[in-house]
């Protein structure tokens, strides 16, 4: 029994040190579509350039980016001043889908106040999903 115990012990410690905020690498967890959006939100002032609009659109079409991403890029490319009131939703719904990475969920969540700019908090996130 005791060794059951231990066995069992050792198993929760692996669980807890391979799932720990100290094991993991946000940034490094962050994929390129999260890494690109996020480097250009930080910039953005009212609506993306056309350049930036550009990027965006050869983003959404790569097969890496996610159903998520892809949405979170649609809204961005469309945004003006603030997220499209027929993006909003879709926007909030991916900030929160339990299965969309910690990245998109977090830029979903800025696109989901973001008026104008980014707020000074919000650019300290975004500059970490960019790293």
């Amino acid at each position: 029994m005791r060794l059951k115990l231990t066995g069992i012990g050792a198993l929760l410690m692996l669980l807890a040190l391979v799932t720990s905020p100290l094991a993991q690498t946000p940034a490094a967890a962050n994929s390129k579509a999260v890494k690109t959006m996020a480097g250009i939100l930080e910039t953005v002032n009212h609506f993306p350039t056309d350049d930036q609009k550009k990027t965006l659109t050869a983003l959404a079409a790569e097969p890496t980016t996610t159903a998520q991403e892809k949405v979170l890029i649609q809204a961005l490319v469309g945004m003006q001043h603030s997220v499209s009131a027929a993006d909003k939703p879709k926007v909030e719904a991916v900030a929160k889908d339990a299965t969309a990475s910690e990245g998109a969920r977090s830029i979903a969540t800025i696109l989901g106040h973001f008026l104008h700019t980014a707020n000074d908090t919000d650019k300290a996130t975004l500059k970490k999903l960019a790293a």
